[in-house]
């Protein structure tokens, strides 16, 4: 178990920054997505649409960055779950009262974690674009000022 963990890990966290380096090296500004969830609402802006109007393998430079937060959930459940089993082991085998005691509380420290990683990430998907077929627009909420966009731009 500590094995698969240990390799689909890896392999998410590998992943996840190829995909970083897709979105630095696709736009001339060099946009990350932690850039987005600190930027202004102008900048907010600005990272939206050129992300949006990048095409990348069939899709667009905004749904590779979409697909980067998704994968964030799935290192953060297997981060977790790697701290929650190294932590229960050790607790398995330690004699000491007073780190056994660190290690039960390292558990809810690590739910806190995963809680919290996930919220951010559900947080900063409330930009994500949602497709209006019949209407052939978009709109999406921005993650911190709490600001609407719509797509195609118009006035503001």
């Amino acid at each position: 178990m500590k094995r698969i963990l240990w390799i689909l890990f890896v392999f998410t966290g590998f992943y996840m920054g190829l995909q970083s380096d897709i979105l630095v090296r696709a736009t001339p500004q060099k946009y990350r997505v932690f850039q987005l969830e600190f930027a202004s609402r102008a900048q907010g802006k600005q990272i939206l649409h050129a992300w949006n109007d990048i095409p990348f393998s069939g899709k667009t430079l905004l749904q590779v960055a979409v697909n980067h937060t998704w994968l964030n959930d799935l290192l953060l459940v297997l981060f977790t779950s790697l701290l929650l089993l190294y932590s229960y082991l050790q607790m398995q085998h330690e004699k000491w009262l007073r780190l056994n005691e660190l290690l039960r509380f390292n558990l809810l420290l690590t739910i806190g974690i995963l809680l919290l990683g996930v919220e951010e990430n559900y947080l900063t998907n409330t930009w994500r674009w949602r497709a209006n077929t019949t209407a052939n627009t978009t709109r999406s909420c921005y993650l911190r000022s709490a600001a609407c966009i719509s797509w195609p731009p118009g006035p503001t």
